[in-house]
């Protein structure tokens, strides 16, 4: 499963809740996003890595939007494809 998002008006990623429910992920519950080189893990789970770079609850429509500081965290995300891997979405910029 995959698909592409550009960034919203703010500058923010939106991971769409087809994604978000597959990793069993509903409103209010956290997601943690890492830093995998290039692109960002976001998962249901929490690792014990030092490459984790934020955390964020999914919203009331079960999406989860990756604020514009955590996008310009050394990445230019004007596109990005989405695909879910395993138990967790990975986030590729282009």
């Amino acid at each position: 499963m995959k698909t592409d998002v550009a960034a919203q008006s703010r500058g923010r990623i939106c991971i769409p809740n087809k994604f978000v429910r597959r990793l069993g992920l509903q409103y209010g519950d956290t997601a943690y996003v890492y830093d995998e080189k290039d692109q960002l893990k976001v998962s249901s789970r929490k690792y014990r890595t030092k490459n984790l770079i934020g955390q964020y609850q999914v919203d009331r429509d079960d999406n989860i939007r990756l604020s514009k500081s955590m996008v310009d965290f050394g990445y230019k995300y004007d596109d990005a494809e989405i695909n879910k891997y395993h138990h967790d979405i990975l986030v590729t910029p282009y």
